[in-house]
């Protein structure tokens, strides 16, 4: 919706990598508030939280060193932080005018997949039987691809670009009708007639390829035909992959002719009236499922109090756009800054541009050359558009920022001659695609700024280890390889080496492979659940929360025996006898004890408990590697705290037993190693924003892959950034045959088509962008990494006509050919090296063994204390009869009730008055039918007459907290009645006990330890004397004297000194 309030002036600035886009901002927020704008009016998001804080620091000190000390504590009450965090701000400002409460939980990222799950389950299932099937024709069925995903799919997108559930059927009957038209025209011949004839064709060519010896390369088309006949004598619809497959049998050219005949007939898949009939059951049926998935997440979250990422920009959005609260954002917003606004999606862009109608001045600084996070959906072209129109649509400023700060003046000359003609071909100026200059030199440093590794392999381990052997030499040879340090030139490390790759298995390849060279790594690779200490001591953790769980002891002690005694533990496993597997964990008893209060613990406690408790450190620092060990346990005590996060969020209980099944259903990586001067592997994208000596580029024959099926996004030309949302729907096109990919008439007419021809363009720029981000991550080497002799495919994404643009040396000594430049280049040709003999392990330090002792709590609760302290009752005073109270209610409902009406009742007051709050605490303790009113009032008479006549000259307290460190430790309770005549005190405190009198003793006296608490907490916090302790029994209608020991000495607080003892002591 466009809104009719048109945009205030928007400055942007096109900045290329390493040009300064912080110091920029910080510059921006200096001017502004030195010119008169609030510093607590600034609104600034970033794409990260650690560029928030980064942004915030660096503005408070130059705010400082400027003379405005002032302005820079003001700063921060600037909203300054991620969008999402902006947008939270906004969404608790602002709860009640969209229906929300405040108080709303946030879905974490991680979690939102699960959340999806559980909210959409009784949705999917509904559907699950029919899609299943169709999804079995297509090859949907499990895997990466699955019908299941692609229903979250469009749920994301459609949140993501405000599509509502009428527009999902409009986008459903679109696709439909886009994916006809690539399929060409259906069959004369009825469905059942091709199915017919397909299975008639492979029993011929199953009965000639039985009389035929075949060749390797035919077998598997062999299995295809036979699978075919079995489906057909079963009476089943063969799969769409199955039709592909014998379509395209890719037969040994000495056996095509025997599957000629079931080929031709195969072929008319693509025609069959079934495959038109099943894509649109398919695409109305996924439509269909999410558009209900979809409400169903909605009610789940509302009814939870749940919201994710995309609901508080969608609400944030909402609250922009209404007249009621832009007046009193106006009132509190003043000026906004977008750092990296060419990572926004669209619905962000439609934030920005709202708050560019609210703030007098917007400032939005990126790199278009930068917009990588496509699959993060991302929209380049919309962001390109809107750094390169707001500025003049709105009166605003447009400026660059081109001088490099980073890169040494060869790379930037290379990085200009090799991008700048592709990017100026997207459209962006000339200026903004140029290094202007750089602040750096090449003195001390070797001239070719770039080199080519032409990596020896046959398959990709093998170039793995190649490019591992690389790396390797070069530190070996550093000073061939000097880079910038803080005073000149230095050898080149470790630490200083960064290898980019496109995926996520070719990270854990390399890393392997330098690992094995025993170069140090940073990268998260490997299962943590399967390093042997994590295994330890989930086994440990399986143990203590199932004592029957023998698996767990076995593990435990395989782990903790060694080689030497695998003869002991298997013998214990194969007798089923856990008394002899518990005798091989040495900590058997330890995890017992902890098995025994557990349930009082939370899982974060259980775990660092049965850690540190059962020397595990020390176990598995003695098995070498104690760095990575230590960082893997570290990692590991981390997931519990994870789990209680969720359970947090979901409302339920965090148990050790759920903490096992939470944990066994997810995938936890091994965290980077923290050594500084480790090589450092990663993807492409995880690169971004970060900077090395020494890049290296890998993965260069890698073509850009357009994603033409599955789900897409699609738009009416041309997109308004002011509207960005605007004109939206979502394309989905099943692909039906699998995994069958080559030679098919579907792939090529769907590239043909116009959203094939944009979704191949959008790859390309893509492509691009990437490419760039990783050659400007270097200051100082950048290296190209090819395979032998395969041609770099992903360079040609720089090619704006048919000659190759870039041209990698084939030869050493030959140049890097970029358009018409040269650049001088180092050549080199690496390959697997032999793996370094294993060195001494490091032997760690450990400390020796201590003796376990059980530490006191830190709190002590008086109410709960014990103690060996020997107390006894030095006096009884009989008060009176026995106060009746029976019936079914509980002893503590009764002990409560009378508490609350000893701590209420007005002594003097008028006795109608005190029956009525008697009557009154009775019913709210719901002990009406087993006490009596006038019994409590009677108990109160008794109780004060009796004070009154021991304690004359004394205040009557009651309910008196107290609170007083003593020895270290911190005592806090009430104390039920405490008397004093402001130098000396007695504490009283009610209890119900059993109304045989023979036992008032033996029970009086364990409260000794209580009350003595309370004396010594009164003592410490006033200076007062104590003379007494008294257990108060309302319903026996007595009074019991405590004493600890036998010494004393008497007081005249009471009459009758001599019957109060007084004695200072340590807390018992």
């Amino acid at each position: 919706m466009t809104q009719s309030r048109p945009l205030n002036r928007v400055d942007t600035t096109l900045a290329s990598a390493g040009t300064g886009k912080t110091t920029a901002l910080v510059r921006q927020i200096t001017e502004a508030i030195a010119s008169g704008v609030a510093p607590e009016r600034i609104v600034a998001t970033t794409f990260t939280l650690k560029s928030a804080e980064e942004l915030m620091e660096r503005a408070r000190g130059r705010l400082v060193a400027d003379g405005m000390a002032e302005q820079a504590g003001r700063l921060l009450g600037a909203r300054v932080g991620t969008v999402n965090a902006i947008c939270g701000q906004l969404v608790s400002e602002f709860a009640f005018e969209v229906g929300r409460s405040p108080a709303g939980e946030i879905i974490p990222e991680e979690s939102v997949r699960a959340t999806f799950a559980m909210a959409a389950d009784r949705t999917i299932a509904v559907h699950a039987p029919r899609l299943n099937a169709l999804a079995e024709a297509f090859g949907l069925a499990g895997g990466r691809v699955d019908w299941r995903n692609e229903v979250l799919r469009i749920v994301e997108l459609a949140r993501a670009y405000g599509i509502d559930t009428d527009h999902l059927n409009a986008s459903a009957e679109r696709s439909a009708v886009t994916f006809m038209e690539l399929l060409p025209p259906a069959s004369n011949r009825s469905e059942a007639e091709l199915d017919a004839a397909l299975g008639a064709a492979a029993r011929e060519a199953v009965a000639s390829i039985a009389a035929t010896p075949l060749r390797a390369a035919s077998l598997d088309a062999a299995e295809a035909a036979r699978e075919a006949v079995r489906r057909s004598d079963r009476g089943e619809i063969m799969p769409w992959p199955l039709w592909a497959k014998l379509a395209d049998p890719r037969a040994a050219r000495e056996d095509a002719r025997l599957f000629d005949g079931l080929a031709s007939i195969a072929s008319a898949h693509s025609s069959h009236p079934r495959l038109r009939r099943q894509a649109a059951e398919l695409i109305e049926g996924t439509f269909a499922c999410a558009a209900q998935a979809l409400t169903a997440y909605q009610a789940y979250k509302a009814s939870h109090g749940l919201m994710d990422f995309t609901d508080q920009e969608a609400l944030a959005l909402e609250i922009l756009r209404r007249p009621d609260t832009q007046a009193r954002l106006r009132e509190r917003i003043e000026m906004v800054l977008v750092d990296e606004v060419q990572d926004s999606s669209p619905l962000q862009v439609a934030i920005f541009t709202e708050l560019a109608r609210i703030a007098c001045r917007s400032v939005w600084v990126g790199d278009p050359k930068q917009a990588i996070y496509g699959f993060r959906d991302t929209d380049a072209a919309l962001t390109l558009a809107a750094c390169r129109e707001a500025a003049a649509a709105t009166g605003g400023n447009c400026g660059f920022l081109s001088r490099s700060w980073r890169s040494r003046p060869g790379l930037c000359a290379f990085v200009n001659d090799a991008f700048s003609p592709a990017f100026e071909a997207m459209g962006l100026p000339a200026s903004g695609t140029r290094f202007s200059g750089c602040t750096r030199d090449d003195i001390g440093l070797p001239t070719e700024a770039v080199a080519v590794w032409s990596v020896i392999g046959r398959n990709r381990c093998e170039r793995a280890a190649g490019l591992a052997g690389g790396i390797a030499a070069a530190l070996a040879d550093a000073g061939a390889w000097r880079v910038r340090g803080r005073n000149g030139g230095r050898d080149l490390r470790a630490g200083d080496v960064a290898v980019l790759c496109r995926g996520n298995a070719e990270v854990e390849l390399v890393a392997s492979a330098l690992a094995a060279l025993q170069v140090p790594v940073a990268v998260e690779r490997g299962d943590l659940l399967a390093t042997p200490e994590v295994e330890l001591s989930m086994a440990a953790l399986r143990w203590v929360a199932d004592a029957d769980d023998h698996l767990a002891l076995a593990e435990m002690a395989r782990l903790l025996g060694g080689a030497a005694a695998t003869s002991d533990w298997l013998a214990a496993v194969a007798e089923d006898d856990p008394t002899a597997l518990r005798a091989l964990v040495p900590f058997a008893s330890v995890l017992e004890d902890l098995r025994a209060g557990h349930a009082t613990m939370t899982p974060c406690e259980v775990v660092d408990a049965l850690i540190m408790a059962t020397g595990i450190v020390d176990i598995v620092c003695r098995w070498g590697d104690a760095r990575a060990r230590l960082r893997h346990l570290e990692a590991f005590r981390e997931v519990p705290r994870s789990y209680e996060r969720e359970c947090s969020r979901l409302s339920s209980a965090a148990t050790v037993a759920g903490l096992i099944t939470w944990v066994a259903g997810r995938t936890l990586m091994c965290p980077r190693s923290l050594d500084p001067d480790a090589v450092q592997v990663m993807t492409y994208h995880r690169a971004k924003g970060l900077e090395w000596p020494m890049v290296i580029m890998t993965e260069l024959e890698r073509r850009a892959s357009p994603r033409t099926f599955g789900v897409c996004v699609e738009s009416e030309p041309p997109v308004d950034w002011r509207d960005p949302l605007a004109s939206r729907w979502l394309r989905f096109w099943p692909w039906p045959y699998g995994r069958q990919t080559r030679g098919l008439l579907l792939d090529a007419a769907a590239r043909a088509s116009e959203p094939g021809r944009r979704a191949a363009a959008t790859a390309r720029e893509e492509a691009l962008r990437l490419l760039y981000v990783g050659a400007t991550r270097a200051r100082d080497h950048l290296v190209f990494v090819r395979q032998g002799s395969r041609p770099a495919n992903w360079l040609s994404v720089l090619d704006t006509t048919d000659r190759p643009h870039l041209s990698l040396p084939d030869r050493d000594g030959d140049p890097i050919r970029a358009g018409f430049r040269r650049h001088p280049a180092r050549r080199l040709t690496v390959r697997a090296v032999a793996r370094p003999a294993a060195s001494a392990p490091e032997v760690p330090f450990l400390a020796p063994e201590r003796a376990r002792r059980r530490l006191r709590p830190l709190r002590v609760r008086p109410s709960a204390a014990t103690s060996a302290a020997h107390y006894t009752v030095v006096a009884t005073h009989e008060l009176g009869g026995r106060v009746k109270a029976g019936g079914e209610a509980s002893p503590d409902l009764l002990g409560q009730a009378v508490h609350a009406f000893l701590a209420a009742d007005l002594i003097g007051a008028n006795p109608a008055a005190r029956r009525q709050r008697a009557r009154m605490v009775v019913e709210r303790w719901s002990v009406a039918g087993s006490l009596c009113p006038d019994g409590l009032v009677s108990a109160a008479d008794r109780l004060w007459t009796f004070l009154a006549d021991r304690f004359p000259q004394a205040n009557i307290r009651r309910e008196v907290p107290v609170h007083a460190e003593l020895g270290g430790r911190v005592i806090a309770g009430r104390v039920d009645v405490l008397v004093d005549d402001g130098r000396r005190f007695a504490v009283i405190d009610h209890k119900s006990l059993p109304d045989l009198q023979g036992l008032w003793e033996r029970k009086a006296a364990g409260y000794g330890s209580q009350l003595r608490l309370y004396s010594c907490a009164v003592t410490r916090t006033t200076g007062m004397e104590c003379i007494g302790l008294f257990v108060h029994l309302p319903f026996a209608g007595a009074i019991l004297e405590l004493r600890c020991g036998t010494a004393a000495r008497t007081a005249g607080l009471h009459r009758g000194a001599s019957a109060y003892g007084r004695r200072r002591g340590a807390v018992p």
